[in-house]
């Protein structure tokens, strides 16, 4: 296991560990201007998460981003939802009433399996 990989599953553990009752989503993007993203897949996020070990965490998932990084989106949805029953998948919803950081509205499903 590399460090910086170690580094990130040890500060997502105690960042989804401080507050358990707030959900905290990982978003995973292929690439980035400037900057190389660590974590570019769903695969990757799913690992993540698996070795941070925290049921309350999830995965957001762009739809852009994931046909941007060659992914089909069902399979990410299928791959995300069927690995564990707790895992949270994000995903943009216009018809939500919150709204993200950025202004943007989200929707948080619940896994369906």
């Amino acid at each position: 296991m590399s460090r910086a990989w170690k580094h990130l599953v040890e500060t997502l553990r105690e960042a989804g560990g401080y507050r358990r009752e707030i959900p905290l989503c990982i978003k995973y993007k292929p690439s980035e201007t400037r900057v190389r993203c660590f974590v570019d897949t769903a695969a990757k996020a799913l690992l993540l998460l698996n070795e941070v070990g925290i049921d309350e965490m999830g995965v957001t998932l762009d739809f852009g981003h994931s046909m941007y990084g060659n992914e089909n989106p069902a399979e990410a949805v299928s791959l995300l939802a069927c690995e564990r029953e707790k895992r949270l998948i994000r995903g943009p919803d216009p018809s939500a009433s919150p709204q993200d950081d950025r202004g943007r509205r989200a929707r948080t499903f619940p896994n369906p399996y």
